[in-house]
């Protein structure tokens, strides 16, 4: 599994959201930061390189995108390479799903 620089970041700022809101316990904190420890133990990191932002740069040219989406897009291209490599590309963000789909990704909808 490959994934954006900033995914550690952004998985822990929704576990620790989600218990200032108290929608979650402190033993669901402390399982999804185990699982969450797990996971990056076996993913790859695309590093934020200056291909990686002048593809993040391209694509909030074309696409609606948020910066960080961009950029969490931008990183999947730059591991696929070419767009005839067919890869997955796996969120819960409809809209960021139908970009990537857009740019050659096998994208099931998750959201």
């Amino acid at each position: 599994m490959a994934v954006w620089w900033g995914t550690r970041v952004e998985c822990l700022s929704a576990i620790h959201r989600r218990e200032r809101e108290r929608s979650i316990g402190s033993d669901q904190v402390a399982g999804a930061l185990a699982t969450l420890e797990e996971l990056a133990e076996g993913w790859t990191e695309i590093r934020p390189t200056d291909a990686v932002r002048a593809e993040a740069d391209r694509a909030v040219a074309v696409h609606e995108l948020t910066a960080g989406d961009a950029l969490q897009l931008a990183a999947a291209i730059a591991w696929r390479g070419p767009p005839d490599n067919r890869r997955g590309f796996v969120c819960l963000d409809r809209q960021l799903a139908e970009r990537a789909r857009r740019e050659g990704f096998d994208c099931p909808l998750q959201a």
